[in-house]
């Protein structure tokens, strides 16, 4: 075996016990480990109640790596070993499917779920090809395609182009950009859409690889596309909704390097400049009086001795969303040694502990602030067995009100965040009086505010943003 062959070898089983560690701290228990078969291999099989998942692990040297690790033939090749397996690891009746767990330094992992789907087992299964895999591999061609500026829209007409996660997974009983595009379509406008991955710079304009967009709230028909084209986002949109999700990486930053160039001519939500100073977890420092006990650290030593000041505490990265990696340490301190190392192998940047509140069990408030002004909230409630009460991580909404701390929290953040061209924003507090994050990338909730309170909170950010583009005008 060359030498080269050996250090692959040695990475791969280094991404396999992060995996494994990432795994069991998510609930799941490891059962099979680096299994082969004639017709392929499975890197890890773990199983969380009556779920079996035939796991793939990628560890590549960095995030763009990371992402184009996997493919249609790899999936295949997984899915033939897993259907092999499948008899010995899973009893009848029991859910199976394929995920794959991609790493790469200083990037939280990234879990796909169900990447290709299975039908439940009933001693033998079947595996359906997921459309992901079709997206990756028509991608590359539709790149190729030979591109052209799109036309320029009547001067009457809004444009916007929508910068988010690709439409395909949306979940749009609760997704919050999809409810915005939803608005826009209503209210006349011409909708895009592009993936951030997509945008460039050529000749002092940025431009980005999209197609106008359709969406209708039809569970798995939700969206049509036209035909991509070249945008020039500071000619030919008036607006760009900044809606991909975090991590909060260089990728990310990147963005808004190149989305600021454009301020002068196109109104970008949220204000790139003031999204990248502000992420959640460290814009929320300089409200430091109304947050719990908090430590941000990448040493062993400084969490010991905050959990023994402190006794239960939350150990969550500094730059995660959705409630992903957001773990609970308990009065005995177990797991807290292999989870600090592993926070310290998957992110170079510190992470943030703070003291457990009980009252998270009651509700953790999300409160959406359009332009400055609360315009609704909800209590977001732990799902069963769970602490975080993320909606993404299985928590359930209620109506709710805000207390007067909430209120006064409110009062002291608005202006500021109006002042920054934060203009949709969403808080976290705990308690009626913990302030815990100060959401600007990507906030949520917005839809489960609007079934509880008969609001229409994507009209009023559309309001907000149309008076932007007025005052722009004048």
């Amino acid at each position: 075996m060359t030498g080269r062959r050996i250090q692959a070898e040695r990475r791969g089983h280094r991404g396999e016990r992060l995996a494994a560690w990432w795994l069991r701290l998510h609930g799941w228990r490891i059962v099979g480990q680096r299994l082969r078969v004639s017709v392929g291999e499975v890197d890890l099989v773990a199983r969380r109640g009556r779920t079996v998942a035939f796991v793939e692990v990628k560890w590549r040297a960095t995030a763009a790596e990371r992402d184009l690790a996997i493919d249609a033939r790899r999936l295949k090749r997984v899915a033939r070993a897993a259907e092999a397996l499948a008899p010995r690891y899973a009893r009848n009746g029991e859910d199976i499917r394929i995920d794959v767990l991609l790493l790469a330094p200083g990037h939280w992992p990234r879990h796909i779920a169900n990447a290709w789907q299975p039908y439940r087992c009933a001693g033998s299964i079947d595996f359906a090809r997921d459309e992901r895999c079709d997206g990756i591999e028509n991608k590359a061609r539709s790149c190729r395609a030979k591109s052209r500026h799109a036309h320029k829209a009547s001067p009457m007409t809004t444009r916007v182009a929508v910068q988010m996660d690709p439409l395909p997974s949306l979940q749009i009983g609760g997704d919050s950009s999809f409810a915005l595009m939803l608005s826009a379509q209503e209210r006349g406008h011409e909708v895009y859409y592009y993936d951030v991955r997509d945008l460039s710079w050529k000749d002092g304009r940025v431009l980005a690889w999209a197609a106008p967009a359709t969406v209708q709230r039809v569970a798995g028909d939700h969206y049509k596309l036209g035909e991509f084209r070249v945008l020039d986002l500071g000619h030919d949109v008036d607006v760009v909704l900044m809606r991909q999700d975090p991590p909060f990486d260089i990728g990310y930053l990147t963005g808004t390097w190149l989305l600021e160039r454009i301020a002068d001519e196109t109104l970008v939500v949220n204000d790139p400049r003031s999204v990248r100073d502000a992420p959640e977890k460290v814009f929320v420092l300089d409200y430091a009086r109304f947050m719990p006990p908090t430590l941000v650290t990448r040493r062993l030593e400084d969490v010991r001795a905050f959990h023994a000041e402190h006794g239960e505490i939350v150990v969550k990265p500094l730059h995660g969303n959705a409630g992903k990696a957001v773990f609970r340490i308990g009065r005995d301190g177990a797991n807290m040694a292999a989870l600090v190392e592993l926070f310290g192998q998957v992110w170079p940047e510190p992470f943030m502990v703070q003291k457990f509140l009980p009252d998270v069990a009651a509700g953790d408030k999300r409160i959406v602030l359009i332009d400055g002004e609360v315009a609704g909230a909800i209590n977001r409630k732990p799902g069963e067995g769970e602490f975080r009460s993320n909606l993404a991580a299985g928590g359930y909404a209620e109506a709710t009100t805000l207390t007067a701390q909430e209120q006064e929290i409110c009062a002291v953040l608005g202006p500021e965040l109006k002042r920054l061209g934060l203009l949709f924003v969403g808080i976290d507090v705990i308690g009626g009086r913990w302030l815990t994050e100060i959401n600007v990338t990507s906030p949520t909730g917005i839809i489960a505010i609007d079934k509880f309170n008969g609001t229409d909170t994507p009209g009023l950010i559309w309001d907000a943003i149309e008076r932007r583009l007025a005052e722009r005008a004048l």
